[in-house]
């Protein structure tokens, strides 16, 4: 047990490692700093299997990041549960696993309904008549198809702050939804027996 604590501590520290690297990349010239080649090195060879899954990036942002510390964090998360009961588990891991996916995703959707909601409350008091070249034009661009093909069952028209305001509450729906569910999935691996 002792050995597997301290793997976990390790892990732990490794998380914290590669969040500062992530922190460290929105601030120009940081990463080339002495400290920032050093933490490069030690953490962007497991931040780059992550990186090299296409489907993380959409348009100019890359969430692989968000994996790679969801897979550490799972990792830390199940050698603590092995620790607290003694065990493995195969209910204990299965529901880490899934509450592990879930994170992940609720925490993109999060993402997106704080940008989605933004967008919505700046069209409803500013109107949509950005230049090309503005910010929100910009922001319009990569939630434009998002936003299209979300509202598109129930919202037809071409209508784009009606299009928001229907994106913001099927995200809200399905962030309650997913809430429900996987807290529902958790206590059900959680009777596993074995």
């Amino acid at each position: 047990m002792v050995v597997l604590n301290i793997l976990a501590a390790l892990i732990l520290l490794y998380t914290v490692a590669c969040f500062v690297a992530v922190i460290l990349t929105w601030f120009p010239g940081a990463k080339f700093t002495a400290f920032g080649r050093v933490l490069s090195k030690v953490t962007d060879p497991y931040m780059n299997f992550f990186r090299r899954i296409r489907w993380m990036r959409v348009g100019y942002v890359d969430f692989s990041p968000i994996l790679a510390l969801a897979v550490l964090s799972l990792a830390s998360s199940i050698l603590s549960g092995i620790t607290a009961t003694g065990r493995i588990s195969f209910g204990g891991t299965l529901s880490s696993i899934i509450l592990m996916v879930w994170g992940l995703a609720r925490s993109v959707l999060i993402l997106f309904f704080v940008i989605v909601l933004v967008r919505f409350i700046v069209v409803s008091i500013k109107g949509y008549n950005d230049t090309y070249g503005s910010p929100w034009q910009a922001l319009d661009q990569f939630l434009g198809g998002f936003v299209q093909r979300a509202a598109e069952p129930f919202y037809k028209k071409g209508d784009y702050k009606g299009q928001l305001l229907v994106t913001v509450i099927e995200i809200a729906v399905v962030l309650m939804a997913g809430n429900f569910l996987f807290s529902v999935l958790d206590r059900m691996c959680r009777t596993i027996p074995f």
